[in-house]
């Protein structure tokens, strides 16, 4: 009885003193639950347990759970994945900490990440306040701690205790990141592994492997693992609160214990540990489950620890090297600057990857938002923040509210109520503006509803937050030259807007580019497009990429190598993440080959994903193309399922207008490409009844501007030039400058033959003098001639009724042969020659500055003349020669190489053959950039001329000189060139004691300078000016004098006359040196 009374009084005097110390109704909840937690661990174990006291809990806010359930969701738009409501984002740092901290943050704001951070010392929560920040559990070290120093282990450890209290005091999931755990892209989408896994609901705990360079293993992945990562997980609070609150707190003692260890080892240690107990050793888990494994079957599941790691391909671990990890077969959305000692080169290798912002880094805020634009080929693979500066999502949130309330497809919402959750896009940026009106109006006049993605803040402010949505990425107002890298950046920008859209409402989307224009209503039931998305059973439909003259019936629902992005359907909920994934690759694709566009990168990723084998498909299972039965078998969750809508009623722009308007062709749609610019688009689409002129010029605020895409969004051709950047003057008049330019003479009535004919050659400003020699012979023979001007400058200095400026980059110094630029310059002149066909259908004679005539070129009596005067070809060409000259066994046969440098082509003749000619050299460029003009055109005609009959595309074949080898061959088909007489037109490798040079040299042209290899001196420019003069003393001279006259004997010198018996004299040019 005494020990009973002695019991109760010291019971009573206990609580006596915590009442007095807690008076309040919070302090009495304190007490509570220090008791439970006392009673609990009491009762789940005998070993010492930490506990979650208010002496040692959660410090610096007074309502710190409060504040942590504030920040769960995500992101700061609490709609934006209600399925993740539960879950919170932390990080922690400390002041040494605090500009990794800072680069973190620049990174996760701009995703629309909401987030709190663990203040491991006090003037971190200083810095940023009791809102964005709570102090750590455990004592705190305001120092940069070095990876292994005591303080290190001490902060680390701390991490877990904080993680502890945040899961005891909130039972909810959290996902923690170190400072130096950078997001690239929206790391919770539910088409990544971590994002997929969180929704799944399965698991306790998500985690990075540790990995060992030189990076991740296939046959590692999802196996259980000796070691982690604590540097980005996931924990679920809320799922078995007491096993997660148990491993943490398991954890925390070994760290107790070995406090010369950091948290990950002693976390790591631990579970391995628990995991390997025997079973009549395990006092809390009854087992360890790891990835949907079946070790665990039969054993109640409330005991099992559900563990899992998330694709090391994804967020990626130090140990893969910067450099290699923006390549395959990584697809990073975040890194992980581990392996290396020190801040210094975390940050290295960090900016490495793009992901350190130092200007963002070094700011000294408090609690102030750092705007820092994402690089131009940021990974964004979802819609960014939702701030007006920075974000695609209208202010306050309502981007998903404003993409449901336009779903539907028409104004009528009653109209197609199996349509009522698909959503009409299309694109603009303000240079488009008539373009996308003219869309419009055609769409209004449909009863069609639709939102605008606005590529620039120009037409979001014209049109306004309820009629537009700003795109996702960099946005540019002006229009982008087709291949500069801004034309890139917007046209990937729209897959990220395509995909943000898809996120955030699981709509299905149909995209329409501004010169995709439909002449009646697309989406009835009638159609192949209405009936296919009615049916219910397509991921994607799109519309095929389609070759000059037009659709072919055996091409028809077959597998597709390229499909157009102009003008497709994709379902957001049929299968989501099928979708959502799709995009993703596709993105980047677009971040690993900035050089190309969105339609390139889409298709490309897409073919790529369906040719894998069958061992190495991570995603995709199969792709089922227009109800194959090559998916037979297979869970059709993981099939992409696509199928292409009818080429014969929604039109694309190879088929002719004029063709478009005949049978076999209904038309439903045009879309005007395979044209260069905006007002030959707007011909097409003139000639096809689909340009309201009127409508197109209103300018009002209210209607939408045209997407800023060339012409043909996958086509090979130049775009247009605007005149700051392109070749199209002041006005739009180049094309009129061109014709009054045509004819090749200054008088017009000189050969009317060759009215159509128009004479061009190029240069750059450091090759003026070559310029003006070339047209000082030129304009003795009355030739009239325009220059394509490589660069500004020389453009100035001609003006507009002389020259206009190349398609593409401008290079204004000498480019040396082989030099980077070199190579630019010469594709340019292909993508100019290309830009004048097309505006024009002019024949035009290309001539180098360095090619230059010694008689009139075009006379009847010559080859060149004779042969486009026949109209029989539709290209003249020069051989490329070997030394010592030409030779007679080559003349009119079939050549591997010839030169750009002189020659013809008949723009009129067969428009379409020379136009896809140039297309095609011009994407040689774009492939090989380290060639230059010549090698590309000529490598490609080759290519083409060789292929199998099964294999040609467009050329059904190449006739060579007048050849028999296409006989009874359609003649539009057929690719008709011949080459000029290389004894008039001389190529530089031709030494010019040959015989027949000097026979006919005054009725000739001559390429006196040799091929574009090395720069002439000054010192041997003189030598060949003076050689020239005495050359031509000599021929002058009357060979029957024998006389020794002081200026023949200068001459003779000069020239190094070597005389043998019968020979002829040898001229200094044989003396100098040639670059072959």
């Amino acid at each position: 009885m005494r020990r009973a009374w002695l019991i109760a009084l010291l019971i009573g005097a206990v609580f006596s003193i915590v009442l007095e110390r807690y008076s309040t109704l919070e302090g009495y909840s304190g007490i509570l639950k220090s008791w439970i937690l006392i009673f609990s661990s009491i009762a789940t174990s005998t070993k010492p347990e930490i506990k979650i006291t208010p002496r040692t809990q959660l410090r610096g806010n007074n309502d710190v759970p409060q504040l942590l359930r504030d920040h769960a969701g995500l992101y700061l738009d609490k709609t934006r994945a209600p399925e993740l409501r539960n879950a919170l984002l932390l990080t922690a740092a400390n002041y040494g900490y605090m500009d990794m901290l800072r680069n973190w943050e620049c990174y996760a704001r701009k995703l629309g990440l909401d987030w709190l951070v663990v203040a491991l010392d006090d003037q971190v929560y200083q810095e940023l306040g009791p809102e964005r920040s709570f102090l750590t559990v455990g004592e705190r070290h305001g120092s940069y701690e070095r990876f292994g120093s005591p303080g290190f282990k001490i902060v680390g450890c701390n991490k877990l205790r904080s993680m502890l209290s945040v899961l005891v005091e909130t039972q909810l999931d959290v996902v923690f990141s170190d400072g130096d755990s950078v997001f690239k892209s929206d790391p919770f989408l539910p088409s990544l592994s971590l994002g997929s896994m969180m929704r799944s609901g399965k698991y306790d705990m998500i985690y990075g492997r540790k990995i060992i360079p030189p990076g991740a293993k296939k046959d590692e992945y999802h196996q259980e693992p000796i070691k982690g990562n604590t540097g980005f997980y996931y924990v679920s609070g809320g799922r078995k609160p007491r096993i997660m609150q148990r491993m943490f707190n398991i954890s925390i003692q070994w760290c107790d214990k070995r406090p010369d260890q950091d948290d990950q080892e002693n976390f790591w240690d631990a579970l391995v540990v628990e995991r390997k107990r025997k079973p009549k050793d395990k006092e809390f888990f009854a087992c360890f489950r790891h990835c949907d494994s079946t070790q665990c079957s039969g054993i109640e599941g409330d005991k099992v620890f559900d563990y899992c790691d998330m694709s090391p391909w994804e967020y990626l671990d130090g140990a893969i090297q910067p450099t290699d990890a923006v390549k395959a077969p990584y697809h990073m959305v975040s890194y992980h600057a581990t392996w290396v000692f020190g801040k210094e080169k975390k940050q290295q290798k960090l900016k490495t990857v793009d992901l350190w912002d130092a200007a963002c880094a070094s700011k000294a805020f408090k609690g102030e938002v750092v705007a820092s634009a994402l690089p131009a080929n940021s990974a964004s693979l979802m819609a960014q923040t939702v701030q007006s500066e920075t974000a695609v999502v209208q202010s306050g949130g309502q981007l998903p509210q404003l993409l449901r309330k336009h779903a539907g497809l028409y104004l009528d919402k009653t109209r197609a109520p199996e349509l009522s959750n698909a959503l009409l896009l299309t694109a603009a940026n303000y240079g488009y503006m008539d373009m996308l009106r003219n869309w419009e109006c055609y769409a209004r006049k449909l009863g069609l509803d639709w939102l605008v993605v606005a590529l620039d803040d120009q037409v979001y402010q014209e049109l306004g937050p309820e009629r537009s949505f700003l795109t996702v990425g960099e946005r540019h107002g002006s229009y982008e030259r087709f291949g500069s890298p801004g034309f890139k950046i917007v046209g990937c920008n729209k897959l990220r807007s395509m995909l943000s859209v898809l996120v955030e409402t699981q709509l299905d989307v149909v995209f329409s580019d501004g010169d995709s224009v439909f002449k009646s209503d697309p989406f009835l039931p009638s159609l192949s497009l209405g009936s296919m998305m009615r049916s219910g059973k397509y991921d994607m439909i799109y519309g095929r990429k389609i070759i000059p003259p037009g659709a072919k019936k055996d091409e028809y629902h077959q597998e597709p190598i390229k499909g157009n992005t102009g003008f497709y359907y994709v379902s957001g909920g049929r299968k989501p993440r099928i979708m959502q994934r799709m995009f993703n690759i596709s993105i980047q694709w677009c971040d690993r080959r900035p050089d190309q566009d969105d339609q390139e990168n889409f298709w490309d990723a897409l073919v790529v994903e369906r040719k894998r084998k069958p061992k190495d498909k991570e995603f995709f299972a199969c792709f089922r193309h227009c109800d194959s039965t090559q998916c037979s078998g297979i869970e059709g969750a993981k099939v992409f399922d696509y199928c292409d809508m009818s080429p014969w009623e929604y039109l694309d722009g190879a088929i002719e207008p004029t063709d478009a308007l005949k049978a076999p062709y209904h038309m439903v749609s045009y879309h005007a490409t395979w044209v260069f610019g905006k007002e030959k688009k707007q011909q097409k689409l003139k000639t096809v009844g689909l340009w309201d002129a009127a409508c197109a010029s209103k300018a009002f605020k209210g209607e939408v501007v045209a997407s800023a895409l060339p012409a043909n969004s996958a086509s090979l051709m130049a775009q247009t030039v605007q005149s700051e950047t392109a070749v199209v003057q002041k006005g739009g008049r180049l094309p009129q400058l061109l014709r009054k330019h045509a004819g090749l003479y200054l008088d017009k009535t000189r050969a009317p033959e060759l009215s159509n004919a128009l004479l061009l050659t190029a240069a750059n400003y450091g090759y003026l003098d070559m310029l003006q020699n070339w047209e000082c012979y030129a304009r003795k023979f009355g030739l009239d001639w325009l220059v394509v001007a490589l660069d500004d400058k020389i453009y100035q200095e001609l003006g507009p009724e002389r020259s206009f400026l190349t398609v593409g980059e401008r290079h204004g110094s000498y480019e040396r042969f082989g030099s980077p630029g070199f190579q630019i310059v010469g594709c340019n002149k292909l993508r100019s020659m290309l830009y004048v066909l097309l505006e024009t259908q002019l024949d035009v004679v290309f001539s180098d500055g360095d090619s230059v005539f010694k008689s009139d070129p075009f006379l009847p009596s010559l080859s060149l003349g004779s042969m486009m005067r026949s109209g029989k070809y539709d290209m003249i060409y020069g051989r490329k020669i070997k030394p010592p000259g030409p030779r007679t066994d080559e003349h009119h046969q079939e050549p591997i190489k010839g030169n750009t440098g002189f020659y013809y082509v008949s723009g009129g003749r067969k428009p379409r053959i020379m136009q896809r000619m140039f297309n095609i050299s011009i994407h040689w460029c774009n492939n090989r950039p380290g060639l230059d003009d010549q090698e590309n055109f000529w490598d490609a005609l080759v290519v083409e001329r060789k292929r199998k009959p099964k294999d040609n595309e467009f050329f059904a074949c190449f006739r060579h000189c007048d050849s028999t080898q296409c006989a009874g061959m359609a003649g539009e088909a057929v690719f008709d060139y011949c080459d000029m007489n290389p004894w008039e037109y001389i190529d530089g490798t031709t030494r010019l004691d040959a015989p027949t040079v000097r026979t006919n040299m005054r009725e000739v042209t001559s390429r006196y300078l040799r091929e574009d290899r090395e720069e002439i001196g000054d010192a041997e420019g003189e030598l060949l000016a003076a050689c020239h003069a005495a050359e031509e003393q000599l021929r002058n001279a009357d060979t029957q004098d024998s006389g020794t006259s002081p200026q023949k004997q200068e001459s003779a010198s000069l020239l190094q006359v070597s005389r043998d018996e019968g020979s002829q004299p040898t001229p200094c040019w044989s003396a100098m040196p040639l670059d072959v």
